[in-house]
């Protein structure tokens, strides 16, 4: 991260929050973005079993190319196999995508929570 000029933020003892219905850990990356979102312009999450075979650039080009300066939210997907007719099947991946610090970030934390 420090290469290309960017923080990393890694949780490494991450516990379930307590409540009534207790969040497991797959869930905690949302009280984590809403953590780090407010020091920076995007947070980019990724998995730790996240597995990257071959980048064009990193993050801040990836997201350079895609983002819009209205766009809140990039969420990559997956090509998971071929329909009727030859057409991929897409899917949203929530193991890797970015947020930004915009109305329209905080609005889908907030909902997706």
């Amino acid at each position: 991260a420090a290469l290309h000029g960017m923080a990393l933020f890694a949780e490494k003892d991450i516990v379930p929050l307590p409540g009534p219905i207790p969040l497991s850990t797959k869930w905690m990356k949302l009280v984590l973005l809403e953590r780090y979102l407010p020091r920076t312009e995007w947070v980019v999450w990724f998995d730790a079993d996240a597995v990257f075979l071959s980048l064009p650039s990193n993050a801040a080009d990836v997201i350079g190319r895609v983002a819009r300066e209205w766009t809140s939210a990039v969420v990559f997907g997956n090509r998971v196999g071929a329909r009727a007719g030859g057409e991929m099947e897409r899917t949203l991946c929530s193991c890797v995508f970015a947020v930004r610090n915009s109305p329209g970030g905080w609005w889908l934390l907030r909902r997706w929570w």
